[in-house]
């Protein structure tokens, strides 16, 4: 039987060519998807709406403000009313269920007393990132989800680090994308087998 010296490669050889391992017509096939590819992604991008890229610029704005709030530890800008929606007399009023008690959080004014405290029992700047993240928005409404990584350092010495599962949902108030509800949460080691304390 003929060998085929395109495809085994000899016994004691170093490092990986592919152009001299790979049969040629393997090769320009695998090449030619490349620009086919380049043109999908493209043109997925260039499917997005008017709508679409205003809602995900606004909410990388908005994300942008909470990276530096919590660097600087200004608590008036993590509860700023230019990222969340203020006005607890409107049915969008603002909602928030956190990692920690209680088990719903209602209205901006709830949020500006939680802000201040954490800032205020923290030392030094806190570190904020998400991986995973997704945007996604309309005319009217806007969401993000990923999962967020905070880094600190508590006043008392104890070591400030978590990943928590992370959604922000968006409405457009006059003109502008703010925070109506928010989701903060780890599994539960209690009813599940993931633990809290797992790193995504």
């Amino acid at each position: 039987m003929k060998r085929c010296n395109n495809i085994a490669p000899p016994m004691g050889s170093s490092g990986l060519d592919v152009s001299r391992r790979l049969p040629r017509y393997i090769l320009a096939s695998m090449l030619a998807l490349v620009p086919i590819h380049s043109a999908m992604t493209a043109a997925h991008a260039a499917a997005k709406t008017k709508d679409q890229v205003a809602a995900e610029r606004a909410v990388e704005v908005v994300l942008h403000s909470v990276i530096e709030g919590f660097r600087t530890r200004d608590a008036k800008l993590l509860s700023s009313s230019d990222i969340y929606f203020s006005d607890d007399s409107s049915e969008y009023h603002y909602v928030l269920f956190d990692v920690i008690p209680p088990f719903v959080d209602v209205g901006y004014k709830t949020l500006v007393d939680k802000n201040t405290r954490f800032i205020a029992a923290v030392e030094g700047p806190v570190t904020v990132s998400w991986t995973d993240k997704y945007i996604d928005g309309d005319g009217g409404f806007a969401y993000f989800r990923g999962v967020m990584h905070v880094h600190g350092v508590y006043k008392d010495g104890r070591k400030l680090e978590f990943a928590l599962r992370h959604t922000l949902i968006f409405k457009k108030i006059n003109g502008k994308y703010l925070i109506v509800h928010e989701h903060a949460s780890v599994p539960d080691v209690a009813i599940g087998m993931e633990s809290p304390q797992s790193k995504p």
